[in-house]
Order: C-alpha cells, then sequence, then structure tokens
C-alpha cells in the first residue's frame, strides 16, 4: 500500500517541529536527512506530503517558530522538483502576526489519503492563538473516514441501480480466477479538543455503525415533530494569566481571556394538507463575546491592586420566521420569510473601551467598598472605577454609508453607524486597515484551498482579531441593523414563494436533457399604503448531445401599486464543433466554440405574462473563439507531449486512424483545445437616456486605452458592420468588436467601437494582465477545466486498451498483445460486482468487447450493431435502453467512429471504436478494480497484479494471459499467476 511512510516521517518532521525551540541542531539535521531521502522516493503520497509541510512551515510568520521556519527553507530548496497536488497526502499551515501588538492566530491541516477513496482516511483541522508572546492551541478536531467513502458509495448505488443478481459477473470473474478486492474496514472517529482535552469523542465500525439508520430514523421523527427548545453555552474561548514583578518588586499580572455565550431558540411546527408538507421555523440565535486584557499592580501592604482594563464586545442577533413547503404531487417548493420587526431586529453591535479601576487584591468578601473608601480619603472626587476618555465633546456618532434610500429598500430600516466613538474613522484610515487585514503582508497562504480564499479568510479572523486584542484604548462602537421600517408608508412584511422544477433526460430517446424552473416572489407590504410587488422568473435549459447547450431565462417584475414594471429576458447559446476523433485537433477536427448571449428588456408591463419583448432595446454579444497560431505552433513542434503523442498515433501498437486516448494525447488536446483566440463583437440597442448614462463612464475607460489609440485610417478589416446609427423606433445602435488573445505570458487585446453616430475608435495591444486570472484564462471547448481537474483529483479514471497496448486508470502504460480469447479489461472485483468489461482480438487491429451491467449482457462486435442480452439490434444516435424496469445504461453511436455506453447509475462510460476501446468509471470503484486496467489506487507500481492479490509483478505479457476468461475452447488458457 502507498503511503506507509507517511507516519514515520510525521514521527520525526512534526514532532521536531513543536519541540524545535529547544532541539535546533536536531531539527536542523532531520529536515536535511529528510530532503535527501526525497530524491530516491517515489511514492506521491510521501513526496506530496514532505513537500506541503516543508512549505508551510517555511512561510510561518509564528515568532517561535522563526528557526524551524528557516531550517525548513534551506530543506525545500534541497528538493527535487515536485507540483503539489491536493488528491494526495499533505499538511497546510496558514497564519498571520501582528507584529506592532503582537498577537496572531494559526490554522493546521493534515490530510493522510491511501488512494483507496476519494475521501480522506484522517483529517485534522487545529487552531491556535498567539497573544502578548504567549500560544494556546484551543481548538481542534480529528476525524477518520477510513471505508466510509466505499460504505457510502455502495449505499447510494445499491438505491439507483435497485436489487442486483451478481452471480453472472461473479461466476466470469471465478472462472479467471479473481480473488475478492477486500475494501478498506469501516472505521469512523470524531473527536474534538479544546485547550488538547478531548470534550467530545465518537467511534464506530461495521458492527456499530448499523445503528445509525435507527438513529437517522429517530431524528426524522424529531423534524417532522413540533418543539420548542432553547440552548445556551459558555465556552471560553482563550485565556492567559501571568504574574512578576516590576523594578521596584511590586507584583505585577497580566490577564487576557475570550469568553463567549451562544444562545438558540427553535420554536418548530408541522402541517399536512393533501400532498403539502409545510414546516413553520422560528428561530433566534444570540452570540455575545467579552474579551478582556488587564495590566494590575498589586499592593500587597494595603491590600489593593490598581489595574487598566481594555474590553471588547461584540453582540450578535439573529431573528428567523421561516415557512417551508414540499408539495410532492406539484413538484413545488413554497416558503414564506417574514421581515425582522422593530421589537426582534436583526442586530450587529460592537464597541471597545478601556477603564481604570482601584479594587481590593483579596477577594471580593472583604470588601472593595473599604477601598474606594480609602481612596477618597485622599481624593474626593476620584471614583473607584473610571473611563478612560478624551472626554464627551470628542465623542461622535456618525451614520456609514452615503444615506442614500433606494427603491428595494422601502419599508426597510437598515443600516450601519458608529456611536459613542472617540476614534477618527476617515476613509482613508478604513482603506488602511482594510489593506492591512487583507493584504498578504505578514501572513502564510499555505491553506488548504488556494491563496485568495485563504487570504481571505485570515484577513477576515484578523479583523476580528484586532477589535479584541490590539491595545488601543480609544472608546468607540459600531452598531449595524436590518429590520422594518414601521415609519414608511408601506411596511415590508414578508416574502412569499414558490418554485416548480421539471426535469426530462433524453428527450425523444436523443442524448441530453431538459430542464424548466418556474419561480415567483411576492414582496407583502403593509402599514399604511399596503401593496405587493411581484418578480417571477422562468428558465429553460436544454442540453442537446455533447455539443450545444441553449439556456433561456426571462424576468418579469411588477408593481400592483404603481402599476410599473417591466421584462428583462437573457438566451444564451453555447455551441462548440461537433467531432468524430475526440483527441485530434486539425482538419474536421479542428476545435472551435461560438457562444451568442441575446439580453432583451422593455417597461412595458403587458408583456409580464406573454412572451419576450421584440424590437425593444438589447445587447447582444458573440464570441467566436478558435486556436491561436502560437498553439497551432505548438502542436506541431517536438516538445512534449505533442511529439510522443504523433509516435502513439503512428505506430501500428495502435492501429486504426483515431488518436488513441493516452496521457499524452489527452494532455496534447486538453492544451489544443483550451482555445486563446476569441472574436468578440457586441450589438447594442439601447434609448437615447441610457447612452447618456453611458457616456461618462465610457469617456473614462477611453481615457485609460489612449496609450493603446490609432488613427482609423491605419486599421484595415474593421468597418461598421451590422446596423448602426438611430432605428426606426427611436433607440441608438452601435458596435463593439474585441479581438482576444490569451497568451500563456503576455494577453492582450485588439479594441474597435462603431457608434451610432458613425465615430469610430481603435485601440491596439490592450495588455490584459491587469484582469484576475479567471478572466484570463482560454475558452474551454471539448474539455473543460472542470473535467481535467476531476481526473486530476481522481474523482474518474480512464483506461485504454487496443489489440496491443493498455493504458491503466493510474497512467501506467505497456504493451502486450491480446487474446482472442475473452481477457477482462477492467471489472469491479468487490463481493458486490456490478460490472466487467471483457475484450478480445477480432483480427490484428480489431477488438470486441462483451459488457457485464447489472444483469444485463452487451456484446460490440463492430460499429453498427450491438447485442443486449442476446438480441441483436442495429445502432443509431437513437438511444438504446436494456428491457426491464431501470435503465441501467444506455447505448449509441455517436458518430461513423464511435460508440457509447453510459451508466450514471453504475458510474460507467464506455466508449467503442472498433480498434480500441475506453472504460472510464468513478472514484467509488477505487482500489476495488482488477483486469489489465489496473487497480485504480493511484500508485503505478502496483497495476502489474494479477487475478490473485498474491501475484503481484507480472510482466507485461503475462497480464494479458493471466485475465483471460477460461471457459469452452480457452478453458486451459493461460493460468492465475502465468510466469515469463
Amino acid at each position: 500500500m502507498c503511503a506507509t511512510k507517511i507516519n514515520y516521517l510525521l514521527e520525526r518532521v512534526v514532532v521536531c517541529v513543536e519541540i524545535g525551540r529547544r532541539h535546533k541542531e536536531a531539527l536542523k539535521s532531520i529536515f536535511q536527512e529528510v530532503a535527501i531521502y526525497m530524491w530516491l522516493e517515489k511514492d506521491p503520497e510521501v513526496k506530496n506530503f514532505i513537500h506541503t509541510l516543508f512549505k508551510s512551515v517555511s512561510g510561518t510568520t509564528k515568532p517561535c517558530l522563526k528557526h524551524t521556519g528557516s531550517w525548513a527553507k534551506t530543506a525545500l530548496q534541497m528538493l527535487g522538483p515536485w507540483e503539489v497536488k491536493g488528491k494526495y497526502s499533505g499538511t497546510y499551515i496558514s497564519d498571520y502576526h501582528d507584529s506592532q501588538y503582537n498577537f496572531g492566530h494559526l490554522t493546521a491541516t493534515s490530510v493522510q489519503k491511501n488512494g483507496h477513496s476519494l475521501l480522506p482516511r484522517t483529517v485534522y483541522l487545529g487552531f491556535s492563538g498567539q497573544t502578548a508572546g504567549y500560544s494556546t492551541k484551543y481548538l481542534s478536531f480529528f476525524i477518520r473516514l477510513e471505508g466510509f467513502g466505499k460504505s457510502l458509495a455502495s449505499r447510494i448505488m445499491s438505491m439507483t441501480t435497485g436489487v442486483i443478481d451478481f452471480d453472472e459477473i461473479k461466476e466470469v470473474l471465478n472462472k479467471i480466477g479473481v480473488q475478492e478486492r477486500q475494501a478498506d474496514p469501516l472505521r469512523i472517529e470524531i473527536a474534538v479538543m479544546l485547550h488538547n482535552r478531548v470534550i467530545a469523542y465518537h467511534a464506530a465500525d461495521q458492527k456499530t455503525i448499523t445503528t445509525i439508520p435507527q438513529l437517522m430514523k429517530k431524528i426524522g421523527e424529531m423534524k417532522s415533530a413540533a418543539y420548542d427548545k432553547e440552548l445556551v453555552r459558555m465556552m471560553l474561548i482563550g485565556g492567559i494569566t501571568t504574574e512578576q514583578p516590576n523594578e521596584l518588586g511590586i507584583p505585577v499580572s497580566t490577564v487576557s481571556a475570550v469568553t463567549s455565550v451562544v444562545g438558540l431558540h427553535a420554536k418548530v411546527g408541522s402541517d399536512k394538507a393533501g400532498t403539502a408538507m409545510t414546516r413553520n421555523y422560528e428561530v433566534r440565535l444570540n452570540l455575545n463575546m467579552h474579551g478582556l486584557s488587564a495590566v494590575s499592580n498589586h499592593l500587597t501592604p494595603f491590600g489593593t491592586a490598581h489595574s487598566v482594563e481594555a474590553a471588547r464586545t461584540i453582540r450578535i442577533r439573529i431573528p428567523r420566521k421561516i415557512s417551508l413547503g414540499l408539495d410532492v404531487k406539484q413538484q413545488s417548493v413554497n416558503f414564506v420569510i417574514s421581515a425582522p420587526t422593530e421589537d426582534d431586529p436583526v442586530l450587529a453591535q460592537v464597541h471597545a473601551t478601556a477603564v481604570t479601576a482601584v479594587h481590593s487584591d483579596t477577594p471580593a468578601a472583604m470588601k472593595d467598598q473599604d477601598i474606594i473608601d480609602l481612596l477618597h480619603q485622599t481624593c474626593p472626587t476620584c471614583k473607584g472605577m473610571a473611563m478612560i476618555s478624551k472626554g464627551e465633546k470628542f465623542r461622535e456618532e456618525r451614520k456609514l454609508g452615503s444615506g442614500y434610500k433606494y427603491k428595494s429598500m422601502e419599508g426597510i430600516n437598515a443600516g450601519a453607524k458608529y456611536y459613542d466613538c472617540e476614534k477618527v474613522h476617515s476613509r482613508i484610515h478604513v482603506l488602511k486597515q482594510l489593506r492591512k487585514f487583507f493584504g498578504p503582508e505578514n501572513k502564510n497562504l499555505g491553506g488548504r484551498f488556494g491563496r485568495p480564499l485563504t487570504l481571505f479568510r485570515l484577513g477576515a479572523r484578523y479583523m476580528v482579531q484586532t477589535l479584541f486584542l490590539s491595545p488601543t484604548t480609544e472608546t468607540c462602537g459600531m452598531k449595524a441593523w436590518y429590520k422594518q421600517d414601521t415609519a414608511a408608508p408601506s411596511v415590508f412584511d414578508k416574502v412569499e414563494g414558490q418554485a416548480k422544477v421539471k426535469y426530462e433526460e433524453d428527450p425523444k430517446d436523443k442524448l441530453g436533457n431538459k430542464a424548466m424552473v418556474k419561480s415567483s416572489l411576492n414582496f407583502k407590504y403593509t402599514g399604511a399604503t399596503p401593496k405587493t410587488r411581484s418578480l417571477d422568473m422562468t428558465l429553460t435549459l436544454v442540453k442537446t448531445g455533447l455539443e450545444k447547450i441553449e439556456v433561456k431565462t426571462k424576468l418579469a417584475a411588477k408593481d400592483d401599486a404603481l402599476n410599473k414594471g417591466g421584462v428583462v429576458c437573457v438566451d444564451v447559446t453555447a455551441t462548440q464543433a461537433k467531432v468524430s476523433d475526440f483527441f485530434d485537433y486539425n482538419g474536421e477536427n479542428e476545435p472551435t466554440y461560438e457562444r451568442t448571449i441575446n439580453v432583451a428588456w422593455s417597461k412595458d408591463i403587458s408583456s409580464k405574462d406573454a412572451g419576450c419583448p421584440a424590437n425593444s432595446a438589447g445587447i447582444k454579444i458573440n464570441k467566436k473563439a478558435h486556436r491561436s497560431q502560437a498553439q497551432k505552433d505548438e502542436a506541431a513542434s517536438d516538445a512534449w507531449p505533442y511529439k510522443q503523442c504523433r509516435e502513439q498515433k503512428s505506430s501500428p501498437k495502435y492501429p486504426g486512424d483515431l488518436t488513441p486516448a493516452t496521457e499524452p494525447c489527452l494532455w496534447a488536446t486538453y492544451k489544443q483545445t483550451n482555445l486563446r483566440e476569441s472574436n468578440i463583437t457586441i450589438n447594442y440597442k439601447v434609448d437615447p437616456e441610457a447612452r447618456n448614462r453611458w457616456r461618462y463612464p465610457g469617456a473614462l475607460v477611453a481615457a485609460v486605452l489612449m496609450p493603446y489609440w490609432v488613427p482609423s485610417d491605419s486599421v484595415d478589416g474593421h468597418a461598421a458592420h451590422g446596423d448602426h446609427g438611430v432605428s426606426a423606433d427611436g433607440h441608438l445602435q452601435g458596435e463593439l468588436k474585441l479581438d482576444v488573445t490569451m497568451d500563456e505570458e503576455h494577453p492582450e487585446a485588439d479594441i474597435h467601437w462603431h457608434g451610432s453616430g458613425g465615430e469610430s475608435e481603435h485601440f491596439h495591444g490592450v495588455d490584459l494582465n491587469f484582469l484576475p486570472g479567471p478572466l484570463k484564462r482560454p475558452v474551454h471547448s471539448r474539455f473543460s477545466a472542470l473535467m481535467y481537474k476531476a481526473f486530476d483529483l481522481g474523482v474518474y479514471g480512464y483506461c485504454d486498451v487496443t489489440p496491443h497496448a493498455i493504458q491503466t486508470f493510474d497512467n501506467a502504460t505497456y504493451y502486450a498483445d491480446l487474446s482472442e480469447c475473452y481477457t477482462l479489461i477492467a471489472g469491479d472485483c468487490s463481493d458486490k460486482p456490478r460490472f466487467v468489461v471483457l475484450g478480445k482480438k477480432i483480427s490484428n487491429d480489431k477488438l470486441g468487447v462483451k459488457i457485464l451491467a447489472g444483469e444485463h449482457k452487451v456484446e460490440l462486435n463492430d460499429l453498427n450493431n450491438v447485442i443486449i442480452d442476446g438480441k441483436s439490434q442495429s445502432l443509431s444516435d437513437k438511444l438504446i435502453f436494456p428491457e426491464g424496469d431501470t435503465k441501467v445504461f444506455k447505448i449509441y453511436k455517436h458518430d461513423e467512429n464511435n460508440v457509447f455506453l453510459l451508466s450514471k447509475s453504475l458510474g460507467l462510460a464506455i466508449r467503442y471504436t472498433g480498434h480500441y476501446t475506453t472504460v472510464t468509471i468513478g472514484s467509488r470503484f477505487r482500489a476495488q478494480q482488477c483486469g489489465l486496467c489496473g487497480n485504480f489506487d493511484g500508485c503505478r507500481k502496483n497495476d502489474f497484479t494479477g487475478p490473485a492479490t498474491t501475484c503481484k509483478n507480472l510482466q507485461p505479457s503475462d497480464m494479458t494471459k493471466a485475465y483471460i476468461v477460461r471457459e469452452g475452447s480457452c478453458a486451459g488458457v493461460g493460468s492465475v499467476c502465468p510466469s515469463s
């Protein structure tokens, strides 16, 4: 099993990180020793774990890990090249440190995987806080999920496929001599630790997990029952107390603590009428946090103490009143959300202040009042406790924002303000603070989910902790609220909504799907002028084959009281070229992509229940993407993977005219179908008022683009096209063209504008590096970035088999001649096998396959006919389903070169070309595969395992002998564990 060394490395490295301050030389030696060892390590799990650990530790800002970070940084430079991937084990540390006020926070995440499941085996998540030079690990979680992914997938598959008789598939596997692949035993552990002490722990295995259905049933009964419950909990999030004498020998103590009180009140009721079930929720969440930092001088001879205390408070209350209904017959969801009232608003409040106090240094029973009386003997006007303040005249109350009242906020009182505030909060000051919180300085962005998300998470925590832990003492409060505005003529009361969904898969037995969503929102107002505002939406999505997607959206709004409204329609059509060779990108398989977005709007409320407005204002955007010349030059070069793919395609090992689905060809196709050049045309048709609103922003954009301006007479081939000027109905028409090149290093665009008045402006070579990353990416045509990421993470795996070559699920490629007897290509070899794919050589360049999926048998020996359960049928673009109540799979002929068998319930897709077959499976089958395609566990080195798990490291030629189905004339062919 891969990753067996990780625990050993954890013991040697992580423990040393914890004690690094006392064992600097040992830590230096350990880091260097591991770095050198990694040059010989081939296990990707171990290499990924060490790289993420060293990288995270080397970037830490935590002062007490300064030396550890320096040694990790040195060792990181000694490591060999490696691309960190989330599908492997890893340790991720993100932290920040405020050197001005000496506080910070660290989050550590350790994930261990073994390739047997998409889910990790174990996850550790720990949070550490630092205040005044002291650190505490105040909260941490440990989760073990061994075997959970397989158990969950098995249950889901059983629900989607129904009861399956596994006997026929087991009989085939027995004839091969396959030994059952055991799944990891189910072991679940969940632990919650507070200040390194376990406060909650639960564990389960295969035996005790059987109690979960009863637990879920009980929870379901509780959910359907009415109840009124209240929960209140108090927790000490962090606390530090230190004592030391000052220069005069007077004892000085420092106390820093953060406490929280969380309260939840839930009142739930149920109603049922016919086929509709309604649940009514009245929920109120209260959160109160109090932070205190105090420095006290203890005057022991007098039994008194003088303290200076800085206090921070946060109060959050969120009341919600929601009614949620489900009508199974109508396939609709109904809901009502009530607005928070003036007596029960949504509220968030923060306040900070500082006080000075004199009090007894003995328990409270010793009378603080005696100390105050003693103080009054020398200072009659002094108080026992006084707020540190500049004075009343320095305090102010100021609202945040412009104060503009938007129409959409009618009947709502929402806002934010400073109150009782002595701080100067200019806009510049606020922007500087936000830059400090959310900038990359003083932060280690080694989080699990990428730099942007980690930066936002650290910045938000930094901002909250600054409210509690920075020792600035000016009194200041900030308050934000949301509630009904009872003084308004129309008071917002509630939102009533309904949503209906209709879904149809493979309409008219053609590959694709169609979904329709209808929803309506009614905003109800009470008060002196009651009224209703409505917003209706209709969305239709149609996917045709693999090449075309259409989305039509219509939004209609109306104010009944004002008898005003409007309609907006958005139609999107995306089409890519249909190809017969999915891994080729030349000639008739040239990748192209076209997207058209048509937006039309009208203020005519009569259109609310009619179709989309015609001949109205609108914008039409057309985008055509294609390969750039640089891409074409790359494809013709000898660089990897293009040369390797051309060599494989021309090799007799890969017969036929189609490009094989090998790793180099997949990479080449992915790079070449990410189209870097686009031609975008924007035609607009607007009223003069809208054109005037665009004038000033347009002038600003033109000023920014001025360095790229070129004279019109120097531009060829970009004269005005389409409609320009004033239309018959008085709309102004114009055009904007963009020629965009998304080069990997220098993305740029040419912009051409043709106005309604005949004016033209041209800008060439506009640098697009200022755009955020997602806007600079090429257009994904044939394979999306999400699809490729899914394969990279192991969500899916694919295997490609020809009569002479095999590429496994784990990307190991080997050459061996397939037998003329049926041989196991890939199969579910668990205790409940749901499919097997068998293949045999029909001729030197032809392949035949037999597929057992569920209780059905499929045979393919050519591209024109298929035999399903002994019945021959002609193949076409019309979907063919097996007989029976459950449609376990569907099969169709995509074109003259490809036949596809698809099964969502099994997580299985098979492509057959006559010359080879490609098998794609989901992560539920990880580590329980067997056959020529390997076991799909992320490790290439164990792909050459025979039918028996003890038969390992077979030669490629022995693999095709070992997995033969030994029956009939093939009964004596090969052996379970051959040896060349």
